[in-house]
Order: C-alpha cells, then structure tokens, then sequence
C-alpha cells in the first residue's frame, strides 16, 4: 500500500503548512474526524441562534381569567401539564402553576379532607391565584434568550407569543431538552 500525503496550507504554529505521512486508513480517520468537526461546529452555531418557536409546544391548554379555580385544578390533572396560561381574550394576563394549585389543596396530605379542597376552590378565583402580567418572550427569540430569562428570573415556563398573542409555550424542560440533543 502506499502512503497518502496530506497537505494543510495556513499557519497552524507550524510555519507556513506541513505534511503528513498518513495510510490509507489513517487518511480516511482523520479525513472523517475533520468533517465530524466540521458539522459538530455547524450544528452547534446554527442551534445557538435557533428561535424559541422551534421547540415550544405549541396548542397550548388555557384558562380564561373568568372560569373557576376548579376547572384549572382539573385541566392540569387532565391533561398532565405544569403551566397553565391565563387569556383574557387572545391577551395573556397570568399564569397558574401546578406548584400554585398544590399549595391550595389539602386532600393529598390528611385522609378525609377532600371537602376543605372544595371549601378553597370555591372561596378563590383565578385571578386570585395566577401570577399575573407574565413575562412573555415573542416568537423569535432565541432559545438562549429564553435560557438566560429562566436564569436570571428563576422561571419553569414562558408563554411564546407573536404579536401580542399566545401562540405557545416554553418550559425549562424544552430548553435542557435542547441543548441536551446537541450532545
């Protein structure tokens, strides 16, 4: 077999270029390990301006600020979801969190209790619970943005909106998810 002559043309703190005495399959290792880096770099520089609409879920479950208290306890159950937007039309006006309703129920904890759950859920409303004028990030802001806002701001969740409107809804799962498929 003969040797492969691999030629690089630069500065790589070896003057000007060098040489390398390489056979055939030592060619073919280092030839596939540089287009391996090559598309690493290129994954990991167009993901990092990737817009947050690309993994947000989208048909988002919501509660309107006038429906009773009840009915979040029962859409976060049914539909097994941690965040739950709340729209005064197509505006979003707060949000409630499963940890927000939690913190309200009592039959979990002490046998025979289920009537204080319903006691509470009667005494409140919605707009009592949810945190309200959430912070909202628009469509096309990019996954790091959202990261840094659930750094620094100790958020689980982002409703997405474009124009004003929600259109869906981010959560730091989406986020770890993420970077984590980069990997």
């Amino acid at each position: 077999m003969s040797a492969f002559k691999a030629f690089a043309i630069g500065n790589f703190g070896l003057g000007n270029g060098f040489q390398l005495d390489l056979s055939p399959s030592e060619f073919d290792q280092v030839f596939t390990s540089l287009i391996r880096t090559e598309k690493y770099l290129k994954t990991i520089t167009m993901k990092k301006r990737e817009p947050v609409s690309s993994i947000m879920t989208k048909g988002v479950h919501t509660i309107r600020v006038d429906q009773p208290l009840r009915k979040a306890v029962e859409m976060v159950k049914l539909h097994n979801i941690r965040h739950l937007p709340v729209v005064d039309g197509k505006k979003v006006v707060g949000i409630v969190s499963s940890a927000d309703l939690n913190r309200l129920t009592f039959s979990g904890l002490f046998e025979g209790q289920e009537g204080a759950d319903e006691a509470v859920l009667e005494m409140l409303n919605i707009k009592q619970v949810m945190s309200a004028n959430p912070v909202t990030v628009d469509e096309d802001a990019s996954v790091r943005d959202v990261a840094e806002i659930f750094v620094s701001k100790h958020f689980h969740s982002l409703p997405v909106t474009k124009q004003g409107e929600l259109v869906g809804i981010v959560t730091t799962t989406d986020v770890i998810t993420h970077y984590l498929e980069q990997f």
